[in-house]
């Protein structure tokens, strides 16, 4: 998830969340894996900045969302949660000290869950001060983020990282609840890491150099501007790499992962090159790619950094790894180097990125990418959203913070599916060219900066004007799923050559969006109006020449957030043929029940 725009200078003022406040300008870890006891340790090094005024020093603890099963991040991985239950072993980040400016404060330190608070004392202000945190972290086996499983370690949210400052001066700590991820400050970050000479270590970028003592290789890596420096190690990996522009893509495999490596190569060049020449430049001068064992299917994206489950017998080698690998690299965009709060506003960069995905998959082909395409039944990508989306509870709303959920089937439903169907619909009415000037011109303002949904919209408003902002609001916000239909479709003789064709047209969410809708008349005519009631129904009465056979809301599927093509078009009753989007109805429900049994 992640967008671009032309690179700041490394020394520049990276901005976060509040375009007024400057983010740190460098993040020393300094760190070592235990594998025997499945642990990392060592120190965090950073200094607060000069303004605003600082009461107190806040950091956060990711790795604590593993610390019981109970914590509101486990409470919607019930099997995670009840494997740690099982084992009676649980895990998370253990604070040994903590000093500012070489004073120990460490028995002053409050953490609650993952956050960690140095309340201060009197009229203690803490700007330029030194921030030093001493830290062993416990790895869950397996976890998600951070995880070891098979022999393969994955370091996310692995050690201490500073809360977000805002511009009063005060912290914020997210709130890891059910679906979130790690929300972080851009830094430059300045990374020594020992491990085992026998794994291979796969960071966001080579090590700047590494040296080997005593069976121990030290990595020293620099990286930035960036929000998360996350690793993975394997003793098994095979690597390869391929030129995409001016960026080296590194590919990181077993054997027995070989063959479906080059269809990964081309998902990846493919949408590296869309995103390039569609939003803006990729900013890093690497992207890595790594095969391995989760605890679930699917893929992980992190800065500079893509992690794939294993394709070990999974769907992952068919059509859907294409997807995945899509999906994944696009967060290099939204994401990466557009920065979103993802526990606030998950769709800022799923449902972007799901988005953008369908519309690589669909690039230069004859027809809609097919996920599905058996015995002539055909599921593509845009049926997959579509029932995801209708699957969903009702009430809620696309712009829902993550944690608000509390089952799969809502929070994708509603985060992925409909997020991408309700930006489709936005690039729709906005139109294709303002669409484009849109992306390009978001990228540019927010690159490595955090867009809130505001600050979309007042993009929205520079580039298609206020009246496009006030069109789309409910497309976001509403929390009633957007339905069009068409019914009760009457013809009546009038004289020798004139009918009335009468039919209700309906919506349940009032957009002020002028809707089309199609006549097709019993001499093949085609006659082509607009519906902009500010009503929810309405009987539209005709006088036309011939009877009407069928009519058709929204014939050219503008309004793809409508996922219930079943009442968007209403066949004359005396007329045994089909509607022309009612075959595509039916279809769309085989190919429905169909994606139930072999889908993600």
């Amino acid at each position: 998830m992640t967008l671009r725009k032309t690179i700041l200078n490394l020394s520049a003022v990276v901005i976060i969340l509040s375009p007024k406040i400057r983010a740190f300008d460098t993040l020393k870890v300094a760190a070592a894996l235990d594998t025997a006891n499945k642990e990392v340790y060592g120190a965090v090094e950073y200094q607060l900045p000069a303004t605003p005024p600082l009461r107190s020093v806040e950091f956060q603890l990711f790795a604590n969302v593993y610390s019981s099963d109970t914590t509101p991040y486990m409470r919607e991985i019930r099997g995670m949660a009840d494997y740690f239950r099982q084992k009676k072993q649980f895990f998370g980040i253990r604070i040994d000290s903590f000093f500012i400016d070489g004073a120990d404060r460490s028995a002053e330190l409050k953490i609650n869950y993952t956050n960690a608070t140095l309340p201060g004392s009197n009229d203690e202000i803490f700007n330029n001060k030194r921030v030093k945190i001493y830290f062993h972290t416990m790895i869950p086996e397996p976890g998600d983020r951070l995880s070891y499983l098979r022999g393969n370690y994955l370091l996310d949210g692995w050690f201490p990282s500073p809360a977000i400052i805002k511009s009063d001066g005060s912290w914020y700590n997210p709130y890891y609840g059910g679906f979130t991820e790690l929300v972080g400050e851009y830094y430059i970050f300045d990374v020594t890491f020992d491990a085992p000479a026998g794994l291979s270590c796969i960071a966001p970028v080579p090590p700047a150099e590494s040296t080997l003592t005593e069976g121990i290789l030290s990595y020293h890596y620099q990286f930035g501007p960036a929000h998360d420096f996350a690793l993975i190690l394997s003793s098994e990996y095979i690597s390869d790499s391929a030129v995409v522009g001016g960026t080296t893509i590194r590919y990181y495999y077993r054997d027995f992962e070989r063959s479906a490596v080059p269809a990964l190569k081309e998902s990846v060049r493919r949408a590296m090159e869309y995103m390039t020449d569609h939003v803006g430049p990729y900013k890093y001068k690497y992207l890595n790619y790594a095969y391995i064992d989760f605890s679930f299917v699917g893929g992980l994206e992190l800065p500079a950094l893509i992690s794939i489950s294993s394709p070990r017998g999974s769907g992952l080698v068919s059509r859907l790894g294409s997807l995945t690998a899509t999906h994944e690299t696009v967060h290099q965009w939204f994401y990466g180097m557009i920065g979103s709060d993802q526990c606030r506003a998950p769709w800022m960069d799923e449902s972007i990125s799901d988005f953008f995905t369908q519309k690589i998959l669909n690039f230069r082909r004859s027809g809609p990418y097919q996920l599905l395409d058996f015995w002539n039944i055909t599921f593509s990508e845009r049926d997959y959203l579509r029932l995801g989306a209708a699957m969903a509870s009702d009430g809620l709303t696309v712009t829902a913070p993550a944690y608000s959920f509390t089952n799969d089937l809502d929070y994708f439903g509603t985060i992925y599916s409909r997020g991408a169907l309700t930006i489709e619909t936005f690039e729709n009415i906005m139109g294709e060219g303002a669409a484009q000037i849109f992306w390009r011109h978001y990228y540019d303002k927010f690159l490595f900066k955090h867009p809130d949904y505001d600050a979309f919209m007042q993009t929205v408003g520079e580039i298609a004007g206020d009246n496009m902002v006030d069109m789309i609001g409910p497309l976001f916000n509403s929390n009633e799923k957007i339905d069009y239909s068409v019914s009760e479709l009457e013809n009546r003789k009038l004289d020798s050559v004139s009918y009335e064709i009468s039919f209700i047209l309906r919506k349940t969410v009032n957009l002020e969006y002028s809707v089309p809708y199609r006549i097709i008349l019993y001499d093949g005519g085609v006659l082509d109006y607009h519906w902009a009631s500010e009503f929810s129904s309405e009987r539209v009465v005709k006088r036309l020449p011939y009877p009407a056979r069928v009519v058709i809301v929204d014939p050219d599927s503008k309004l793809t957030i409508d996922t219930d093509l079943m009442n968007n078009s209403e066949l004359y009753s005396g007329d045994n043929r089909p509607g022309l989007r009612l075959s595509s109805g039916l279809t769309f429900l085989l190919e429905s029940f169909l994606s139930m049994l072999g889908g993600i």
